[in-house]
Parts: C-alpha cells; sequence; structure tokens
C-alpha cells in the first residue's frame, strides 16, 4: 500500500485515518534522495502522524522541513494481525522480529547516508554512541544549565508550598521537654 502527495490535506489525512488501529511494517521514502526510514507500529495512523509532526528521530525530521511533506510517501511493507487473547509482549515481539528482516536488507544494502534509522537494531537505542561532534554540541547546550532532577531546597524548589494530592494528614505536636532531658 502506498502514499503519496502527502503535502494534500486530504491525502495526509485518508492515510492517517485508513492505518488508525492497524499493526504492521512502515517505510517512509524521500522520493528526491531515495533515503528511508524503516519502523513499526501496533497503530500505524498515529504512528506516521507523529513522524511527520513531532518525530523524535532528528535526521527525519530535518530531512520533512529541508524537503517538504510533498517529497516523502509512505509505504505499508507489510500489516500483522492482531488476534484477540494476543498479548502486548507477543505482538511487539512480532513487530519486532518483522522490521529487524527489512532493517537487516536496508543495512546491508543501502549507504548510511540513505537510512533514517539510526541503529540496525529493531526496537533498542543500545549500541548507539553520539559523535564527539554531536557530544560537544550537547555539552554546550546544558552549559550553566541546573539539571531537572538537582535537589533544590526551601523556596527554589518548584514542589515548595505545595501538598501531594495523595498526602496523609499528619498531626504535629510540640512536646515540651524539661531542662533535665526527662521525658
Amino acid at each position: 500500500m502506498l502514499f503519496e502527495n502527502l503535502n494534500i490535506t486530504d491525502n495526509f489525512s485518508s492515510a492517517i485515518n485508513s492505518l488508525k488501529g492497524l499493526a504492521g511494517i512502515y517505510a517512509i521514502k524521500c522520493t528526491l534522495t531515495g533515503a528511508i526510514y524503516v519502523g513499526s507500529s501496533t497503530d500505524l495512523g498515529v504512528r506516521i502522524r507523529d513522524h511527520f509532526f513531532k518525530s523524535s528521530n532528528i535526521r527525519l525530521r530535518h530531512a520533512i522541513n529541508k524537503y517538504g511533506i510533498s517529497s516523502f510517501i509512505i509505504i505499508i511493507v507489510e500489516f500483522i494481525e492482531i488476534t484477540s487473547g494476543s498479548t502486548t509482549s507477543s505482538i511487539r515481539s512480532l513487530l519486532l522480529s518483522r522490521e529487524q528482516i527489512y532493517l537487516d536488507s536496508l543495512f546491508s544494502t543501502l549507504p548510511k547516508e540513505l537510512l533514517y534509522n539510526f541503529l540496525p537494531v529493531a526496537g533498542t537505542s543500545l549500541g548507539y554512541v553520539h559523535t564527539s561532534d554531536t557530544k560537544a554540541k550537547i555539552s554546550a547546550t546544558l552549559q550553566g544549565k541546573v539539571p531537572a532532577n538537582h535537589f533544590q531546597k526551601g523556596d527554589k524548589n518548584p514542589n515548595y508550598g505545595l501538598v501531594a494530592a495523595n498526602a496523609a494528614g499528619v498531626l504535629i505536636y510540640d512536646l515540651e521537654v524539661p531542662s533535665n532531658g526527662d521525658l
């Protein structure tokens, strides 16, 4: 199944709506460069829409911004039937094993420049190592910033003065301690 002319709102919407709730393996291909991304999802419509509007894959996101949505096509490589009683784990395992077949083929035949996928292994970022240039950019971006999990005391803590919704009542007693220290 192929979806093209994605710059036409009705075409894009039709593609996303027709794929909602369906599981399978998909490819997003730039028709200008031939570069391709392969992925899998239990909801193709939602996942593909996310690629075009809030992709976490920076290569794909930059390419969409550079070449425009009209330069991309969506290819449904394979649908996966989800039967009742299937566990989330078994569905994910099946999707990733099928995706891996296509990734193996792409990584063995295409040069790295034509792949939007960062890693040759489906469903994991294990083994990915940032380049020195990327590490320097990350470091520069974080320079002078306080880590989000940095412990801040008192009124500098963003939760200062707030009471958690699930907080239990606490009774506080003011005990007077005799000067000899005996209670």
